[in-house]
């Protein structure tokens, strides 16, 4: 199993918040079969430039990668929050791809709706940098969950999808989750763990919440395991519509 998106690295943000913290939930994710872990900790451009953001992340993987077991991988990446007002320019956001792929997380903003103005900038950046953009737990964004239409505009300008495990099991969230499977736009899937209790590593409960989906599953992982070797994952776009509440 592949983890996409994590906040495991020590001291970096909201996720561990220590060495002791970060080895647990290494063993943790170990434990339940998760073989690739992409370190993702937020950032946020007005805290530090993405050099400086880098250094501070090689020291935290420096604390951590000690606790790595053989066949374990970890990966570098950032979550990268995206929005009209950022000050870096797309040239130095495009140093927090995850490591050694074309391949970056952006988180959108937590909007009722998304302007036209993030829509452009989103494809300005595709188009500046060459980058392809995996949008962060696609599932808890209000403006994506009251108007999927949106997903067919990400999706026409290149961009991937991201899924936490728990949009399986939370009712919110899991009709969406599950259309979005059951279509194939999901490019990856991830604990989004925080800590060993509220937000603790999941990847095992996929398996729990989609049980007779196993070979979908599985190509998730497969699509995943292809972005980290830096290969072109293509994606048919789809439509997903909402009618009474119900996704299809």
């Amino acid at each position: 199993m592949i983890d996409f998106h994590s906040h495991i690295l020590p001291g970096l943000d909201d996720g561990a918040k220590d060495t002791e913290t970060s080895a647990a939930m290494l063993d943790e994710s170990v434990r339940q079969g998760v073989k690739t872990i992409v370190c993702t900790p937020h950032y946020y451009g007005k805290r530090s430039s993405p050099a400086q953001f880098k250094e501070k992340r090689q020291r935290a993987y420096e604390k951590l990668a000690p606790y790595c077991p053989d066949g374990v991988q970890l990966r570098l990446g950032a979550e990268v929050y995206f929005t009209t007002d950022s000050v870096v320019c797309h040239e130095d956001l495009a140093l927090l791809a995850i490591e050694d792929t074309r391949y970056i997380l952006l988180e959108l903003p937590f909007l009722k709706s998304f302007s036209n103005r993030l829509l452009n900038k989103l494809s300005e950046f595709i188009y500046e940098t060459g980058l392809t953009p995996v949008l962060a737990h696609i599932e808890r964004y209000r403006a994506v969950l009251e108007n999927p239409s949106v997903l067919y505009e990400f999706q026409q300008m290149g961009c991937l999808f991201q899924l936490n495990a728990e949009a399986f099991s939370l009712k919110p969230t899991q009709g969406f989750a599950k259309t979005m499977l059951s279509k194939g736009l999901v490019s990856a899937f991830g604990s989004d763990m925080h800590n060993n209790d509220d937000r603790a590593p999941n990847l095992k409960t996929l398996f729990d919440s989609l049980q007779g989906q196993e070979t979908l599953v599985q190509s998730v992982f497969e699509r995943s395991g292809a972005i980290l070797n830096d290969e072109q994952i293509s994606v048919q776009p789809k439509k997903v519509r909402k009618f009474f509440g119900k996704f299809f």
